[in-house]
């Protein structure tokens, strides 16, 4: 498993030297621009990047072969491909976290609420694109990567002259979203939960992948 791990970290390890100069970067914007946002946007971003290119760089570049070729099971693989994205990205979050509780005054429960909603969508997506770049060729990777981040928002479109006559009021949903936002025990059952999917994900990937040929 940590072999995997090592190796994916050699796999991409000039992305994530980009990664992380871009990220001193942001910190940077974030500090000009007075923003707390800003600190946590692009790690979470990236990661999701991260995500998306692994399992096509791998792939294109005949690096399953090579580790199929040596000493580690398919399982331990995969797990250790869940663990390189975590590592590549969790301790990130925390860093950008701190810096922000130091240099822009932010009190300890805005870095805790911040940090637990940024760890769960990275989770989330984690666990949800993951399985898909086993399943998926390398080149439609990216496709459905961005068709999910763009269908949900031609649907709202869609739906806005409907919503709009209907005189739908979102006022309850909103306050129900804001409720959850303030409330640290709502957002760390929601983290929980996304650590089962996270569970139930790797169950799948693994399956995939003893199944996959290169």
């Amino acid at each position: 498993m940590l072999s995997a791990l090592k190796s994916d970290f050699y796999l991409m390890k000039s992305t994530i030297r980009f990664f992380l100069i871009v990220q001193v970067l942001m910190i940077c914007f974030a500090i000009v621009d007075s923003s707390q946002y800003l600190y946590l946007f692009y790690p979470t971003f990236m990661s999701l990047v991260l995500m998306t290119s692994i399992n096509g760089n791998a792939q294109l570049s005949g690096f399953y072969n090579i580790l199929l070729s040596s000493p580690i099971s398919r399982k331990n693989i995969v797990i250790g491909r869940y663990l390189f994205l975590l590592v590549s990205s969790i301790p990130i979050i925390l860093l950008s976290s701190a810096v922000m509780f130091i240099l822009k005054d932010a009190t300890a429960y805005e870095a805790i609420r911040l940090i637990i909603i940024c760890c769960t969508v990275i989770i989330t997506l984690q666990s949800i694109f993951t399985p898909l770049t086993y399943i998926l060729k390398p080149n439609y990777i990216s496709l459905v990567f961005f068709s999910i981040w763009f269908i949900p928002a031609i649907i709202v479109m869609l739906l806005k002259p409907f919503i709009e006559r209907s005189n739908f009021d979102p006022t309850n949903l909103i306050l129900t979203a804001e409720n959850i936002y303030n409330s640290l025990p709502a957002l760390s059952i929601i983290l929980l939960i996304s650590l089962i999917l996270l569970a139930i994900s790797i169950i799948i990937s693994i399956a995939v992948f003893k199944k996959k040929e290169f």
